[in-house]
């Protein structure tokens, strides 16, 4: 490297070469691809059958189109619809925004946690037009009196704050539904906004302000929350791990917030109009259900997404950073796994169109993330590294374009590790939604009891209602098998279903022949003898019926061949016993004849070409190799396989050495020719190993040199 290089290099900030780098592995996968591609060495059918590949392609189309969506709703929201609405709600007076109430829960938190939550609300208070009524609600009458001395830390004489305080009942199964309870009883005026805050949630100055005029702007407005930025005590992982779980939800958040209903309220602070949060209803649903969201949903308010104001997760992690990150999703999916079902039953009028999809959407999606993964295992354990590669490079290609613009304009940057950390955060979570699903049918059958049943009901009839209880998720479970199955090409439902109407081949084809087997070394050919074989061969094959299929097993050994071998006939085999077993020898040159083996119609007009293509034929499991003459030229070399207006043609595990030959294969006027694992060469560097003439339907895979 130069030294203006390495100049250059020093003024360009980390940040922007993290970027850099990102970007260029997707471009780097790019490449790959388009190489492979180019050298025919990535066949994608290696993924399935056709209609495999269909199928993939559409659980590709749906996931990404719902992808590249909230790519393209969520700048649309910050760019163009938020920053209006903030100019309005900015231009409300302060003697028109409504009172505060923040009720914070907290159960005996960090000390450097607790001091910052409330350090932060603190100063917030000294802020707002009113002083804000302050509930806390924590474990103990001692912990509200270490939370009241670090409040008057900040205001000695609590003169911006009318603080409550409230000690958890023991065994209380939601203590902010309690505080919301206790909060009702204090006849708060009727448009006062309740802020819902975790005792791990430190504000950001300015927050309370920048939110409470969206309750005035908009009167149907139910609650509202914030956007997040993660501050911890633990591994560095685990920290970023948090700001990329952040930066997917700003994404989301704000691309939902178009349609004015945001499916999520948690995340440690969200504002409440004060009609909905003390409802009686509305603690009882806390309770319940541990989610105020669908509560609003089904009520039809709105809900919307803040992007410009900040709240604070505090963290303290020990031990496995794994363990705790599951333990958080595994809680988070189990708040919101019970209430995506009941507002997908709302239907799309109530939910929206835009939100209900998104819904969808995430309930499928913890199948179809499942996919790519579970694909990748299954290639492995089939053998199949084609598969293998494309998947890990469609991997490679999209995942740090995603995550690029899942970061751009984020106030958390974008670092190298969130890569690994989204693949594995994608294909985990999904795994840990599933779990997360079959424990929630085991904790609503437990909470049940038996009341479902009556009590002199047989064990039988508690067995049976405890198994079809779970019957939903097995049955996901079994189609999710059968879709894998399906796209590896293993089982093929629609053409078993559908008996094949959808292919053309098994109506407009002609009609299945039967197989005669024809022993090469019982009509006279003879490996190893330094003779011709290539008379008794081309006899076998223009004396055979063509209304029959006749397979030419070959002998393993050496098989000479002085004259050109033509194929001028469908419904042919000629099968050897294996690359190097089975060794066709070419002992002519140009004078003779093109290629080593043609496959081509008799022209028996030599003015006009043949109509009707050959059709049928597979050449498998033999070595051609070109003899060496001396003072050979390299004008004088033929073509090892030669294919002319011929049609579905195999030609599978062949080795085509390049000893004084000119093109491996000719592909002239072909239709639906499938090369598998065929080892091919050339003696001219400047020549192609296969050539393709107006070939259509040309499937290559396992192609090398």
């Amino acid at each position: 490297m130069s030294k203006y290089s390495a100049a250059w290099l020093e003024k360009i900030p980390k940040y922007y070469l993290k970027w850099l780098l990102i970007s260029l592995l997707s471009v780097l996968g790019f490449a790959i691809v388009h190489y492979l591609y180019i050298l025919k060495d990535l066949a994608f059918s290696s993924l399935g059958t056709r209609w495999s590949l269909i199928g993939i392609g559409t659980i590709v189309l749906w996931r990404w189109s719902w992808l590249c969506s909230h790519l393209i709703r969520s700048p649309i929201y910050l760019n163009w619809v938020f920053p209006r609405w903030r100019k309005k709600a900015d231009a409300i007076g302060v003697e028109y925004l409504p009172p505060v109430c923040i009720v914070v829960t907290t159960y005996k938190a960090n000390a450097w946690v607790t001091q910052k939550v409330f350090r932060s609300i603190a100063n917030e208070a000294k802020t707002l037009p009113q002083p804000p009524i302050l509930l806390v609600n924590s474990s103990s009458t001692e912990e509200n009196a270490a939370i009241k001395e670090i409040l008057k830390s900040v205001d000695p004489e609590l003169s911006h704050l009318k603080v409550i305080f409230a000690v958890q009942k023991q065994g209380t199964r939601n203590p902010m539904a309690d505080a919301l309870r206790h909060l009702a009883s204090f006849n708060l005026p009727e448009n006062t906004v309740v802020a819902l805050v975790d005792g791990n949630s430190e504000i950001a100055p300015g927050t309370l302000n920048k939110c409470i005029p969206f309750f005035r702007l908009f009167p149907k407005l139910g609650a509202l929350t914030t956007d997040q930025l993660s501050k911890l005590k633990g591994p560095r992982t685990f920290f970023d791990w948090f700001n990329l779980r952040f930066a997917q939800r700003h994404c989301k958040m704000s691309s939902l917030s178009l349609s004015g209903k945001i499916l999520s309220l948690r995340g440690g602070f969200s504002l409440f109009r004060s009609e909905t949060a003390l409802h009686p209803d509305f603690a009882n649903n806390l309770e319940d259900e541990k989610n105020s969201w669908y509560w609003l949903l089904q009520r039809g308010y709105d809900m919307i997404y803040v992007p410009d104001t900040i709240v604070y997760s505090l963290e303290t992690v020990f031990g496995s950073p794994w363990e705790r990150a599951y333990e958080n999703l595994q809680q988070w999916y189990a708040n919101i796994l019970p209430n995506s079902d009941r507002a997908l039953s709302l239907g799309p009028t109530t939910t929206g169109w835009f939100p209900w999809s998104s819904l969808l959407d995430w309930r499928i999606g913890m199948w179809t993330s499942l996919i790519t993964p579970s694909l990748f295992l299954i290639s492995l354990l089939k053998g199949d590294p084609i598969a293998a590669i494309a998947i890990l490079l469609w991997v490679m290609v999209t995942r740090p374009l995603v995550l690029a613009l899942i970061f751009w304009g984020r106030k958390s940057k974008l670092k190298l590790i969130h890569l690994p950390l989204f693949v594995a955060t994608q294909w985990g979570s999904a795994a840990v939604k599933i779990w997360t699903q079959i424990k929630l049918i085991e904790q609503k059958w437990i909470q049940r009891g038996d009341r479902s049943v009556p009590l002199t009901a047989s064990s039988w009839q508690k067995w049976l209602e405890n198994k079809t209880f779970g019957l939903p998720l097995i049955s996901q479970a079994f189609c999710f098998i059968l879709l894998l199955l399906w796209l590896n090409g293993l089982i093929s439902p629609v053409e078993e279903l559908l008996g094949g109407w959808w292919a053309k081949e098994r109506y407009f084809s002609a009609p299945e022949v039967p197989t005669e087997i024809i022993t090469a070394a019982d009509r006279g050919i003879v490996p190893n003898d330094g003779r011709d074989d290539a008379t008794a061969i081309q006899k076998l094959i223009d004396q055979s019926s063509t209304s029959t299929e006749i397979e030419v097993q070959l002998p393993t050994g050496e098989i000479d061949l002085f004259e050109p071998l033509v194929i001028n006939r469908g419904n042919l085999i000629l099968n050897g016993q294996g690359i190097g077993k089975t060794i066709f020898r070419v002992h002519f040159d140009i004078k003779k004849g093109d290629a080593a083996i043609a496959i081509r119609p008799t022209i028996k007009d030599k003015d006009k070409s043949p109509d009707i293509p050959l059709s049928n034929i597979k050449l498998k499991n033999f070595t051609l190799t070109h003899v060496n003459k001396k003072g050979s030229s390299p004008s004088s070399y033929i073509d090892s396989l030669v294919l002319e207006n011929a049609q579905k043609v195999i030609l599978k595990s062949l080795d085509l050495e390049e000893n004084n030959s000119r093109h491996s294969i000719i592909l002239n006027r072909t239709g639906d020719v499938t090369i598998e694992y065929v080892a091919v060469g050339n003696n001219s560097k400047n020549a192609d190993p296969i050539v393709r003439k107006n070939d259509i339907n040309t499937t290559i895979r396992g192609l090398s040199d």
